[in-house]
């Protein structure tokens, strides 16, 4: 099951997923009206796969879209170009690498700083 979040208009986005294997979209927008960014996570138990063990998001992919913004996307250190997509490293603690995007504003050099949290807030395996 895919769920789709459109238009979060707030700097962390907290998801709720209920079932292992969910896929969870997110489409961002800044309070600006800037960009958007698309996010993908899968939801996949810990090593040992055990009914009932912590949960954890597992990042697919994230794609940046642009229109008259030129937004940067950094994920743990390196850097998603403009159109492209980024497969960050999997199986890592999201709340432990959060998404920052940095829209810049190309008109006078601005840029507004985003950091984007996708973090589980349920245990769906219980």
């Amino acid at each position: 099951m895919i769920k789709q979040f459109e238009n979060i208009d707030f700097e962390r986005i907290v998801i709720k997923v209920e079932n292992a294997g969910d896929t969870v979209q997110v489409k961002h927008t800044t309070k600006f009206g800037h960009k958007e960014l698309l996010g993908a996570a899968l939801l996949t138990t810990d090593e040992d796969g055990l009914t009932g063990s912590r949960m954890r998001l597992m990042v697919d992919a994230i794609e940046v879209f642009s229109s008259d913004f030129e937004p940067r996307l950094i994920y743990a250190g390196k850097d998603c170009p403009v159109g492209q997509r980024f497969y960050p490293y999997l199986n890592r603690n999201i709340d432990q690498s959060p998404v920052e995007v940095t829209y810049v504003d190309n008109s006078n050099a601005s840029a507004y700083p985003y950091f984007v949290h996708l973090h589980l807030v349920t245990n769906p395996m219980k």
